[in-house]
């Protein structure tokens, strides 16, 4: 038990006035309360997190009255660090306590010692200690895999690229020297991307419960997505994929640039890898009373409508075998959303004609200038 915590009594039972005796003998302090509607105000307060409750005070509705005590905390998203104390009689045990179930932590039965109380109040507050220490840890192997997780995901397209590159390379190195030379550039630009993505990945330690800070600057937008064909030109190449741009021109938003290239690149990737070869990719912006559109659409086929929500879910894959529509597993569209929502966004998909999956970012009130 710590010393610089305050028990809560609720009640003035005579059992309850034992307890207090035996508290003031251990130079423990505490503090009388009526309810535990009380208990739990003061508690707010991380003092006071040993509750001493009579079991015959409220009858059956203890338990009701319990449970409240434990949703206070937990419906914060914390796990909760009251620790409930019972006290009953040894004649009326066998019937009050199957009626409180699992809502109590200890229970002392009258008369009490004040050597016994010491020790269950003790036992309380390391199991409390225990308990919050377990649920930090798991915050932070949340945290770790997360971080890893982004870092593995956001790696894999751009050396995918390099490595189609180096297979490039090998077969042209004799006989197209031109292509060499683009292949060594295409090489040396995805090398830098994947430093880059590394570099800003390792930010994501600073992420604070599960959004991200975004570095708002002013990017003027034709220029900044109109490099994306020359990155993708391998790819769709391969799968003679026709890439077309729809931007307006003039347009200045304001917003996180490596967020955003990202969001869009993590759209175009899923866009590329299941368009059937010859389809059709589209990258598109629109202002609308300052808030700005870009929307990722193609060819392929489109994905079911009850599956709009779920596939920005975390591993979410959905796999179509009738039309062959498929969302890769992994954090890509999961980040898409977490990086949308650090902006105050949204990212959704919806069908669009000639454009079955159409992929749509909105950043309400980021553009500056059109």
């Amino acid at each position: 038990m710590k010393r610089e915590e305050t028990v809560l009594v609720v009640g003035d039972s005579s059992m309850l006035t034992e307890i207090c005796a035996s508290l003031a003998t251990l130079k423990i302090a505490f503090k009388q309360v009526d309810t535990i509607a009380e208990a739990i105000v003061l508690g707010d307060g991380h003092e006071c997190r040993s509750v001493v409750v009579d079991s015959a005070k409220r009858g059956s509705s203890l338990k009701a009255a319990l449970a409240g005590l434990a949703e206070d905390v937990e419906g914060a998203g914390e796990p909760c660090m009251f620790s409930v104390l019972l006290v009953c009689e040894l004649a009326h045990a066998a019937q009050e306590l199957p009626l409180l179930g699992d809502s109590f932590d200890e229970c002392i039965v009258c008369p009490v010692s004040a050597a016994e109380l010491q020790v269950r109040l003790q036992a309380m507050a390391a199991w409390r200690d225990r308990a919050k220490l377990l649920s930090e840890l798991r915050l932070e192997v949340e945290r770790r895999n997360q971080l890893a997780a982004f870092i593995v995901h956001d790696m894999r397209n751009p050396l995918s690229a390099i490595v189609g590159n180096v297979q490039l390379l090998q077969e042209f190195s004799e006989s197209d020297d031109s292509m060499q030379s683009q292949c060594l550039g295409d090489l040396g630009e995805l090398g830098d991307q994947v430093m880059s993505m590394v570099n800003s990945l390792l930010e994501v330690e600073q992420m604070e419960a599960g959004r991200l800070s975004p570095i708002f600057i002013e990017v003027e937008l034709a220029p900044y997505l109109g490099a994306l064909p020359a990155r993708y030109a391998t790819a769709l190449q391969a799968r003679k994929i026709e890439m077309e741009l729809q931007l307006e021109a003039g347009v200045t938003a304001r917003f996180d640039k490596d967020l955003i290239l990202r969001i869009v690149e993590n759209l175009l990737d899923n866009s590329i890898r299941y368009t059937p070869r010859r389809g059709r990719v589209v990258i598109a912006s629109k202002v609308r009373e300052g808030d700005l559109e870009i929307t990722v659409g193609n060819s392929g086929p489109a994905i079911p409508e009850a599956e709009h929500e779920r596939i920005f879910d975390r591993y979410f894959r959905l796999d179509n075998t009738r039309d062959g529509a498929r969302v890769s597993r992994g954090l890509g569209l999961y980040f898409c959303k977490l990086a949308a929502e650090a902006h105050k966004g949204t990212v959704k998909v919806e069908s669009r004609p000639g454009f079955p999956a159409c992929f749509v970012l909105h950043l309400p009130q980021s553009v500056v200038g059109a």
